[in-house]
């Protein structure tokens, strides 16, 4: 732990006094440097904006401003300050006040050496508890970087006399989902530390994601060494579960934790296997795998089996992808994204309200981050989604009959500026599910729907020599005759200047 003197200001306004305060200060404890004395509360608080002490010993009756008021003005402007109020006046009041302004202690003058020594090992463990607090704190900032740092000279000395080992660790599976709070994982690791070294290398703990922990090692040594030692405690400890460990080969200077923060996250990230351990560097590279994308023909095959109500077949056919996946030592990042693509062919091809889709999504990947036994993440998933498949998802009349109130509506006003976002609304739906639910029940989505009206008309109209390409454009509801053009190249082929050439 960070070592420091004291910064210890005394005031007081007899000189004798302040003296043999300051004095015994030093015999009593060498750690506590008198950086300054001042013999009235003004000019204490011009010398503490100066100095910046730990400590201020204060006389109560002074000139000017005396040391209740002093006091109270500290606790306002430099809430980390410690107070001790040194006065003749045994006087209750007093003593109520001063302690009502949070003061450590109230000593009574002529000071008892030992009673001053009782303080000062008082106000040391709270200096330094603070300083290591705030060690912490500059050191979280700076993996973060979320915030400017600055730093006394202590801690920038202290940080500057040893680097850091880092290393990232994850009991069980990658947690990005399931956000409950695992404040149990930083007390094993605390613990698996200590148990490795009993005399008490210098470390931190950081808890990231549930189960994930930042650990920091004051130090060199051979960082290989410490992971597989980290590895084997953690098993130990945590019987059964997966553990994974992404650690930086070279010695981390404080400056770089932001970096090699970033750097170590993405190696576990990409390198995570779902209920597999493994140990992984910084100096191992990239390792190759298949694009995380569902091929074309598992595409068309799941949506045959899903459209068909085939539910032992879908269910054979994902438990087998589960498996291959696997046995290809695919990461976890990479088995979600494709799980994300085939949950999503589940909600183009399926009815599902809004929050049917979102039930589904966490319970397929809670149960993906939190199995950590493989075979039952396979078998949970398939049967998962297969359990959705045997509910009935047929859509509701009032849904089916609002649909068709919207086709009609815009086979009528198909010529008009129709803005697709008010007419979902007028139904109670979103936008993105309005066209989802539209394209499932008539083939083609609001837009298709209407392009193919225009493009339908447009053919007709463009066999008329009296009607200007932009003129049909702005009968057909286009604003822009570019777009009129592109689109109906896109629908025919050609554009309507070409095809009024081949309709002559």
């Amino acid at each position: 732990m960070i070592e420091k003197k004291i910064k210890t200001l005394v005031v007081e306004d007899e000189v004798l006094l302040l003296k043999n305060i300051e004095k015994k200060i030093q015999q009593a404890d060498p750690d506590f440097q008198i950086v300054g004395s001042a013999y009235d509360g003004e000019e204490a608080l011009k010398l503490v904006e100066q100095e910046r002490p730990d400590v201020v010993f204060t006389d109560i009756r002074m000139p000017i401003m005396d040391g209740l008021r002093l006091t109270e003005l500290l606790k306002e402007a430099y809430p980390s300050v410690l107070v001790v109020i040194v006065s003749g006046y045994d006087d209750f009041q007093y003593a109520r006040r001063a302690l009502g302004y949070g003061v450590c202690d109230y000593l009574l003058k002529p000071v008892r050496p030992e009673e001053l020594k009782k303080t000062l090992e008082k106000l040391k463990e709270r200096v330094l508890a603070h300083s290591g607090q705030r060690l912490i704190t500059v050191i979280q900032a700076q993996i973060r970087q979320n915030m400017p740092v600055e730093l006394d000279e202590d801690l920038r000395q202290y940080l500057a006399e040893k680097p850091f080992g880092m290393f990232l660790v994850c009991t069980g599976n990658l947690r990005m989902r399931v956000r409950q709070q695992d404040e149990a994982k930083k007390d094993l690791w605390e613990q698996i530390l200590k148990d490795m070294d009993p005399e008490g290398t210098e470390f931190y703990v950081f808890p990231e994601n549930p189960g994930l922990c930042l650990l920091l090692l004051r130090g060199g040594g051979d960082k290989r060494t410490t992971a597989e030692k980290l590895l084997q405690k953690a098993q130990e400890q945590e019987a059964g579960a997966s553990v994974s460990i992404a650690y930086m080969t070279e010695d981390i200077i404080w400056q770089q934790l932001h970096g090699a923060f970033r750097k170590a996250r993405q190696i576990l990230l990409s390198n995570v296997r779902i209920g597999h351990s493994g140990i992984f560097s910084d100096n191992e590279g990239q390792k190759e795998t298949v694009p995380a994308v569902l091929s074309a023909v598992m595409t068309n095959q799941l949506q045959t089996l899903i459209n068909g109500g085939n539910v032992s077949g879908l269910h054979k056919t994902i438990l087998q992808l589960l498996k291959e996946w696997n046995q290809e030592g695919y990461s976890q990042q990479w088995v979600e994204k494709v799980l994300h693509q085939i949950l999503l062919l589940f909600q183009q091809n399926l009815f599902f309200s809004e929050e049917d889709y979102d039930r589904m999504f966490q319970n397929v990947f809670e149960t993906l981050e939190i199995e950590s036994a493989s075979q039952d993440w396979e078998e949970k998933i398939a049967e998962e989604l297969c359990g959705w498949m045997r509910q009935n998802r047929q859509v509701p009349s009032e849904i089916e009959e609002a649909i068709q109130q919207m086709e009609t509506y815009i086979r009528k006003h198909y010529t008009e500026q129709i803005n697709l976002s008010e007419l979902a609304e007028t139904y109670h739906f979103n936008h993105s599910y309005m066209t989802r639910l539209f394209k499932k029940m008539k083939g083609q989505t609001p837009i298709k729907l209407i392009n193919s009206l225009r493009m339908a008309d447009a053919k007709e109209m463009l066999k008329k020599e009296e009607l200007s390409i932009r003129e049909i454009s702005e009968t057909l509801g286009f604003t822009d005759q570019h777009y009129f053009s592109r689109t109906f190249k896109e629908a025919t082929g050609v554009t309507p200047k070409e095809y009024r050439m081949l309709e002559k």
